[in-house]
């Protein structure tokens, strides 16, 4: 039960303002661990309680006809912490390491099929089997957005779980002594980095370049001078050529073009300096205990309220939690 439901982490087969299938499931799963006494262990817990009491006190901050949307999102934040727990201790009672990373690598598999299906697809949506609940996200194509959606809600989110995979396979692949599963893990790099092309975000590829090398710092011992030149060279060599194959032979060419259209308003980028600046500005009128939980809610609600919050979501984790949260 475990397999199953981290496997479908990235794919919400039913999902809602309320929330998806898998936070019921979560909750379903760790009431069962809780009943079989099987939650023995609950590392961080302070930290995770103190996380929870910041959201507590920030949701003091929201009105109260909006207040039901702030618990909901407190729930499916809590669905994370509860997996936690429950990968924790499904760990440490078997023993085996191992069983986690092989959770990693079928993740990763299920979501290079995904990204396929979605990049033949082109601006079509599929329906698996004919059932709209199973619909492929729909990939942004438009005149002048041309980007992969792949199985999260944000392409974003997709680029940050690639870029994440890639680490982690490069990780794996250092340490595999079986050639078999040594080239699937490489195969599944090779993949990733596509499918990065693919989405056209800019954050994720500078994420992984800064990613790549502080990786290479940590594990300079263990590669060895030679085998760290051959990786550095290899990998950059890598990218280029699969961004080339992947920008002249699909539709999703963006980029490279994003990149060498991105314009500077001192140290921010162009399309990021308006909604910062207002972010950063906001963040000074409760710097200490924040705006509410969320960003964003119903626009007629927010007029009727008369709320005057920030215009969108600030595209930066730092700036979304000293504003919500302070």
């Amino acid at each position: 039960t475990v397999t199953v439901l981290v496997v479908l982490i990235p794919f919400q087969i039913i999902d809602s303002r309320y929330g998806s299938i898998n936070t019921v499931l979560t909750y379903m799963l760790a009431c069962a661990f809780l009943l079989q006494h099987r939650l023995n262990k609950a590392p961080l817990i302070g930290l995770f309680a103190l996380i929870g009491l910041t959201y507590l006190l920030a949701m003091t901050q929201v009105p109260g006809a909006l207040r039901f949307g702030s618990v909901l999102y407190l729930v499916s934040i809590s669905a994370g912490f509860l997996m936690f727990f429950v990968i924790y201790n499904t760990i440490r009672s078997t023993r085996d390491i191992h069983y986690f990373m092989t959770l990693l690598v079928m993740i990763n598999v299920m979501v290079t099929l995904y990204c396929y299906l979605q990049l033949a697809a082109g601006g079509r949506q599929i329906a698996l089997f004919g059932i709209q609940e199973f619909a492929l996200t729909q990939n942004r194509i438009t005149e002048i957005d041309r980007r992969l959606a792949g199985p999260f809600s944000a392409v974003g989110i997709t680029a940050e779980f690639l870029v994440i995979q890639i680490l982690l396979m490069g990780y794996l692949a250092m340490n595999q002594v079986k050639r078999g599963r040594r080239w699937l893990l490489y195969g599944l790099i090779v993949a990733d980095l596509a499918f990065l092309v693919a989405t056209g975000n800019r954050g994720g590829v500078i994420s992984l370049v800064v990613g790549v090398v502080l990786m290479l710092v940590a594990f300079r011992k263990e590669l060895g001078a030679t085998r760290l030149l051959g990786v550095s060279l290899g990998g950059l060599g890598m990218f280029i050529v699969i961004g080339v194959v992947v920008i002249q032979t699909t539709d999703f060419d963006l980029l490279y073009e994003r990149f060498v259209s991105t314009e500077f308003r001192g140290v921010m980028p162009e399309t990021r300096s308006d909604i910062w600046t207002e972010t950063v500005e906001r963040i000074a009128e409760k710097p200490v205990i924040g705006h509410g939980p969320r960003v964003q809610f119903d626009p007629e609600m927010m007029m009727q309220l008369r709320l005057d919050w920030i215009t969108g979501h600030p595209h930066s984790l730092y700036l979304f939690l000293l504003y919500t949260v302070g």
